[in-house]
Formats: structure tokens, C-alpha cells, sequence
């Protein structure tokens, strides 16, 4: 996972700042006198702005631009270039607890489930420990969509802590703990109720996925991508399996559990029913 990650991370950045040092070649190339229009032409791309707007960190001239992202990224955009968030879960005692919780929940989303279909008590959902892997190392991995594709983020740990808060496991333990206790009750609160939570429910993407090729029992939305104000795609997280009569090519071989996909994009799948980062 450590490898699956850091493999994402460099791929994300080199892509990043390339496309940002693409940009302002062209822009530059065009001979313009003031940097206000270049800068104009630049802010046509997410998370770019104005030099002093909205308190950034952007150089006055936008030639500056990639040399001031090498020596401080952190002070020019407000996230992490190459994609990969921190962890928060910054304990073993923490991955547990949030790692339990979330089977308690699963468990029961599967039994309402069958219920409504009136199909028999389903058995046993198994823990997300390889979840509980991706957490140790990462909070969550995010493309910061500079081409406005709507590309939805990875964000597991379900806004689980701030960094702020998750600073405090190394200055006061205890009371990181006791934050952690608190906030994972919360996000129980906040799954659980209907309407509201990001459980996935079968009515919104029965039609697109469960009819495709995929049976699922539980799962939950892990991010959304928007185009403006409106959502467009999501990241979910399924415990599924591939349906028997689905079509498959044998010709494709099997994928490892940790993939790192075209663009850089990371992805966790497995073969019969398991859990599913789709």
C-alpha cells in the first residue's frame, strides 16, 4: 500500500505541475504587456485565482508561478499537489475503533437491504482491514481536477478529524483519543441517518452499477466530484462481488488487489465478493 501510494503521489505531481507549466508557456507565448490578463487567462482553471485573492499564495508575475509551487506548495495552494492527504487515523487504537464502527454499520445496511427485498438475513460483512491499510499511510487521495473533470476524491476516513485534530495524537494522546471517540460517534450518527449519510442506497445507483455486471451488499460514498454546484461522479466504497451471468473478457488478466491505473489513478479491486473501491 506505502508503495501504491507514494507511486500515486509522484505521478500526480509530475502531472500537475506539468500541466500548470504548459499553461503558462502558452499564455506567455501569446506576448502580453499586463500580467493582470495573463493571470485572467490563467483563473479559467480550478483552484487558480487571482495573486492576493482569497489570501493565496500566487507570485505577482504568473511566469513565477511553477518555481514558487517547487519552493512552497503549501503556501500556494491549499492541498497537496500530488494528490495524497495525510493520515488522521494516526493510531492503531484509532484505525480499530473506525474500522469496527464501520462494519457495525455495513452489517446492518446489508440486513435492512435483504429485508426490503425480502431475501434471507445476509451473513456475516468482514471488517475493511485492507481499508484500515490505506488509512495508516493516507486520509484520503484527490486529484486536484485542474481541468475541471469533475473527478471525485477518495476520502475514507469520511471527515473524520481535522488536521488539526489529528496533530494531537503525537502532542496529547489522551486527547486525541478522546477526539476520536467522540467524532467516530458522530460519523456513525451521520451514516445512519436516512436521507442524509453517504451509505450508498440502492435506488441511486442500482440502475448504473448493480445492473451492470455487480451485486452489492453495503457500501458507502467516499467523494464527489462537481461540475460548478452540481454533483456529477462519485468514488464509493462496495462490498460486491461480479454478477454470474455478467460478460467477461477472459482475455484481461486478473487485477492485484493495489493498482495504479492510467493518469495515476489508484484503485483497490479483488475477484469474487469483497470490498471494492469503485
Amino acid at each position: 500500500m506505502q508503495q501504491a501510494l507514494e507511486q500515486f503521489r509522484v505521478r500526480m505531481a509530475t502531472a500537475n505541475r506539468r500541466f500548470i507549466q504548459d499553461r503558462v508557456d502558452e499564455i506567455e507565448a501569446r506576448g502580453l504587456a499586463r500580467e493582470e490578463v495573463k493571470w485572467q487567462k490563467m483563473v479559467e482553471y480550478r483552484h487558480i485565482y487571482l495573486p492576493n485573492e482569497r489570501e493565496n499564495g500566487f507570485p505577482p508575475r504568473l511566469v513565477d508561478l511553477p518555481a514558487a509551487m517547487d519552493m512552497d506548495m503549501g503556501q500556494v495552494f491549499p492541498f497537496p499537489l500530488n494528490g495524497v492527504h495525510p493520515p488522521r487515523l494516526r493510531t492503531h487504537e484509532a484505525r480499530e475503533q473506525f474500522l469496527d464502527m464501520l462494519q457495525q454499520v455495513f452489517q446492518q445496511q446489508a440486513a435492512d437491504w435483504a429485508a426490503e427485498r425480502g431475501q434471507e438475513t445476509p451473513g456475516l460483512v468482514p471488517r475493511c482491514d485492507e481499508l484500515g491499510v490505506f488509512l495508516q499511510y493516507a486520509y484520503a487521495v484527490e486529484d486536484p481536477d485542474f481541468r475541471l473533470s469533475a473527478i471525485p476524491p477518495f476520502e475514507p476516513g469520511l471527515m473524520l478529524l481535522s488536521e488539526e485534530q489529528a496533530a494531537l495524537a503525537e502532542t496529547q494522546p489522551e486527547r486525541y483519543r478522546e477526539l476520536d471517540r467522540e467524532e467516530c460517534a458522530q460519523v456513525r450518527e451521520y451514516l445512519e441517518s436516512d436521507g442524509i449519510g453517504d451509505l450508498i442506497h440502492k435506488s441511486m445507483v442500482g440502475p448504473s452499477v448493480e445492473s451492470d455486471d455487480l451485486e452489492f451488499k453495503a457500501g458507502v460514498v467516499t467523494g464527489t466530484g462537481y461540475i460548478g454546484e452540481y454533483p456529477h461522479w462519485y468514488s464509493a466504497y462496495l462490498y460486491c462481488r461480479q454478477r454470474d451471468d455478467a460478460v467477461r473478457d477472459d482475455a484481461i488478466p486478473d487485477a492485484p488487489n493495489i493498482r495504479i491505473g492510467r493518469g495515476g489513478s489508484l484503485s483497490l479491486t479483488t475477484r469474487g465478493i469483497s470490498w471494492r473501491l469503485l
